[in-house]
């Protein structure tokens, strides 16, 4: 084994905080990801939105978003950062809601009309 070859260079953290305190994601590289969690809580939103309007009626939006403003809240940075994720964060749920809201409409609505037709149904003629 030779003990003269270099050392390989450390890889990078996932995140560093930088100068005003703020945390940063980093790529493998070491190159700073623009937006990166933001990103993630809209995605989050947005999927949540879609599964709770799936299953529930429009009052399950109101703890599902002071939940979302907790998290994003949670995550510390800057104030003006954290009111716009706070923001679109809802926005995409109550989107996402809806979204869910008209898939089930369809696929409610599909089931509906085969259920009436099954062979072996007393119909009136």
């Amino acid at each position: 084994m030779n003990t003269n070859a270099p050392r390989r260079a450390r890889r990078t953290p996932w995140r560093r905080v930088n100068s005003r305190g703020a945390r940063e994601l980093l790529t493998t590289s070491g190159h700073v990801v623009r937006g990166g969690i933001m990103l993630v809580f809209f995605i989050a939103g947005t999927i949540a939105g879609i599964l709770l309007g799936l299953r529930f009626k429009v009052f399950a939006l109101i703890p599902a978003t002071l939940l979302a403003a907790g998290v994003v809240i949670v995550t510390d940075g800057e104030l003006r950062v954290v009111a716009l994720n706070v923001f679109g964060t809802a926005v995409l749920l109550q989107i996402g809601y809806f979204v869910g809201c008209v898939v089930r409409f369809y696929a409610r609505g599909t089931n509906r009309g085969t259920q009436l037709n099954r062979p072996g149904r007393d119909r009136q003629h």
